[in-house]
């Protein structure tokens, strides 16, 4: 089965253009865009444009697309730390796109790349290790089990620094035009339970997403508006209902993880469930905790569960755990900490 995993990207409205612009520098390497094309709805199919466009014509379609009906495909390939190669789309969604239902549902700003792209190195060594075992039948050697498991960690290594590239961390350091940002299993955002990995800013962040996990369940919040705000549950229940994105409660139940991949079905049963336990009160009471608690609780979770990886950068904070898992019992640890 083909893996497709997104990372979702989110930033202020006026700062969408100049941050996409930032995003291409940063994945393509060597400004090597492989493609570019625009869609929009009233075509139904793509028109292409020219990849070596000078950095000015770039700009104004960026501006242009950003409030328009249309979308913007960019897609390149991006070097990894591991050397590999892999194919990265990146995808700018007008506001009025699909009559502005992409927008609502997914945010402006999308990348998507290929899991399978991702562990083409480990299924060569597997393979590999499958060749060499002695025909005497006495099995795999504990050398090559080591090589097995760290080439893993390379495929979980390579993932985290694509995300970080696309967030907008380099060197270390939170760039200007960063996003906050989660890797996601196809592009169904949510504020954090769902994801593989999860940047803010801010580490009070990740207690705000309460509200926005609350906000996501109950109420028809458009993403980009989950996003902006960052207070109590009253604040996104007085945001106006928006028509393409209906609540969680209205269109899921934990009878549709039957339909998702085997991998994501446990993740996905849990994780409604956990949006569907949450209180209002809850949400509240977590949205007000210091900035300093949070980052204490987040890196105390991260030493006793070695799954997840608490990332401490100059300007911001990232939790990464392997691509095809959740950050969700970190929330749940917060959770329990805190009520």
């Amino acid at each position: 089965m083909s893996i497709t995993l997104s990372i979702s990207l989110h930033t202020k409205a006026e700062r969408v253009p100049s941050a996409f612009i930032a995003l291409i520098d940063r994945v393509a390497d060597d400004s090597s865009i492989v493609e570019m094309d625009i869609t929009a709805e009233s075509i139904g199919s793509p028109r292409g444009c020219d990849a070596r466009i000078g950095t000015q014509e770039f700009s104004s379609i960026v501006d242009s697309v950003a409030v328009s009906d249309e979308m913007l495909h960019v897609g390149t390939a991006h070097t990894l730390p591991s050397g590999n190669d892999v194919y990265v789309s990146c995808e700018l969604k007008g506001t009025q796109y699909m009559r502005g239902s992409r927008w609502a549902q997914n945010g402006a700003v999308t990348c998507w790349f290929s899991y399978g792209q991702m562990t083409r190195v480990m299924e060569e060594v597997r393979s590999q290790i499958g060749r060499s075992v002695p025909a005497s039948g006495e099995g795999i050697g504990y050398a090559d089990m080591l090589s097995a498991a760290a080439t893993g960690e390379v495929v979980v290594s390579d993932c985290e620094a694509l995300f970080l590239a696309c967030t907008g961390v380099v060197d270390n350091r939170v760039v200007a035009d960063a996003f906050d940002s989660s890797l996601l299993y196809l592009d169904e955002w949510t504020p954090g339970p769902g994801c593989a990995m999860r940047f803010h800013r801010n580490a009070a962040d990740f207690a705000r997403d309460f509200p926005r996990m609350y906000a996501l369940f109950h109420f028809q919040c458009a993403v980009p508006d989950l996003c902006r705000l960052s207070g109590k549950v009253a604040e996104y229940e007085a945001l106006p209902p928006h028509p393409y994105r209906p609540s969680l409660k209205e269109w899921c139940d934990p009878v549709d993880a039957a339909q998702r991949p085997r991998f994501y079905r446990a993740n996905w049963a849990r994780e409604l469930q956990f949006y569907a336990t949450l209180t209002r009160d809850a949400a509240d009471r977590l949205v007000s905790l210091p900035e300093s608690t949070v980052r204490e609780q987040l890196k105390h979770f991260a030493e006793t569960d070695l799954t997840v990886t608490f990332c401490e950068i100059d300007g911001g904070v990232a939790l990464t755990e392997e691509p095809l898992s959740t950050v969700l019992p970190v929330y749940e640890y917060l959770l329990r900490k805190n009520t």
